[in-house]
Formats: C-alpha cells, structure tokens, sequence
C-alpha cells in the first residue's frame, strides 16, 4: 500500500468564511488501496500521501487547534505523478519528473470546525527536495525534448481546503470537500536556459511569439489536486498515542460532545 501527495503557493480553493491570505494554496496526497476512493496513508506513502494526510488532517473544534504529527516530517519520493503543462499562446511544454525527493522539513496543521460536520483545514508546510525534469516543448507543428536536474530550493507552502473527518477503527477517514486544484512549487533547473534558445528557432518558422515568458514560466510546476470526494485514511499506526487522543478530543469537541 501507498501514500502519495502535492504543493502549492498561490491557489486556493472555495473556503466559506473569512477570505483566505494572499498566498493561501492547496496541497495533494494520493496512495494506493485496495478501493479507488479510498487513499491509505501510512508508512510506505510517496510525498503525495503525505501532503493528502496533512491537507486531510485539518478538523472540528469550533475555536480551532493546532496539530503537529511527528512521524510526518521526513524525506519522501516520487509523490507528484503529474506535473500541469505550460501554455503559452502556440508554445505548449509539457513536463514531467521521473525521479525526485522530497523532505518536508516541519509542518503544522490549524482545524477549525465549518459548516455541518465538515472541517476548514490550514497547512503550512516548510519543505525542499531536488530531482529530475522531463520537458517536451511543442511550438505548432515542431518538437523538441530537454531533460536537466531538477532542484526545489527550501520554501514556505500555506495550503487551505474544507474536509469530513470521521473516527473508524482502522484510523482516521478525511474526504476532501473543497480545495485548490492545483498547487503551485517554486523550482530552480537550467531547462529554462536550454529551452528559450530551442523555442527562438521554432519560433522563427512559424510565428512570432516572446519565448522570454518560458523564463519565468519555468520557475515552477503546478501539482494538480484530488477533486472533491476523494477520502483517505490515515492509520493509527502512523500516529503516536498522544496524537491519537489529541485527535479523537479535538473531534468529540468539534461534534459537541
């Protein structure tokens, strides 16, 4: 079984209530289980998992609370399985990352009971990572493809969504309500510096266009997010015992019990 999950800075999704900071965005977790609506976090999880198991973990009280989950805060891989292209006009760039790592240095997760039984969820995520990127650059009719090192300098995510959070036996069940669909990563690579000059040339046979904007284009991916519905669950195994009462207080309080 797998976990796996996503980042970003800007976007955010509907979120009832105040308006969220100017830098709110969303973050993604997914895994694999043995039913297609139903994520498991836990030990083997990619990075994916564990932003899905941070985003989800945000819940009731009515005056709201802070969590930390310890056993979080370590070096995962491979958790982003698809990256947004970029379009620009007539230039498409379509992106990848085969390999890449990434170490989620600190985290902390505020819950704040909303409407009914669901719960808004503030992340803030402290993280850096490196790797490699895949890009196919498309300009009209023409093609090329570049590859180069991939690096994710040490940033400050702040992600936001709505969640249910329900206590199963096996854990913690969190469905995603509402949520940015994307995520936006700041990255550092010399792609961009391979990938202007390549796109001049094409640009030449076919049309005007200001290959400059790849530049900044080019300083970030954005990680697409579970839509709405999607549930995962985070095993007690996961969690310290202290975490799990925190947990289980914090949603007999949200619930008024």
């Amino acid at each position: 079984m797998a976990i796996i999950p996503s980042l970003r800075k800007r976007a955010f999704g509907p979120f009832s209530g105040p308006s969220p900071p100017e830098n709110y965005s969303p973050v993604r977790i997914l895994g694999h289980a043995p039913s297609p609506r139903l994520r498991l976090i836990g030990p083997f999880c990619g990075p994916s998992a564990l932003l899905s198991v941070l985003l989800l973990l945000s819940g009731p009280w009515a005056s709201g609370e802070e969590f930390h989950f310890r056993g979080l805060d370590r070096t995962y891989s491979q958790f982003a399985d698809e990256l947004a292209p970029i379009e620009l006009g007539v230039v498409k760039v379509l992106l990848k990352s085969p390999e890449h790592s990434m170490t989620l240095e600190r985290h902390l997760v505020r819950l704040v009971p909303a409407e009914g039984d669901s719960h808004r969820v503030s992340l803030e995520l402290d993280l850096h990572g490196s790797g490699t990127l895949d890009a196919h650059l498309q300009v009209g009719s023409l093609a090329g493809d570049l590859e180069d090192e991939l690096v994710v300098p040490p940033q400050s995510l702040l992600i936001g969504a709505r969640v249910e959070i329900h206590r199963v036996p096996e854990g913690f069940r969190v469905t995603l309500l509402e949520g940015p669909k994307e995520i936006e990563v700041r990255i550092e690579s010399r792609l961009a510096s391979r990938i202007v000059p390549l796109c001049r040339q094409m640009a030449l046979v076919l049309v005007r266009f200001d290959c400059g904007a790849l530049d900044e284009a080019l300083s970030r991916v954005l990680v697409p997010v579970p839509p709405p519905g999607e549930q995962f669950l985070i095993p007690l195994e996961e969690l310290t015992a202290a975490e799990v009462s925190q947990f289980e207080h914090y949603l007999r309080r949200a619930a008024g019990l």
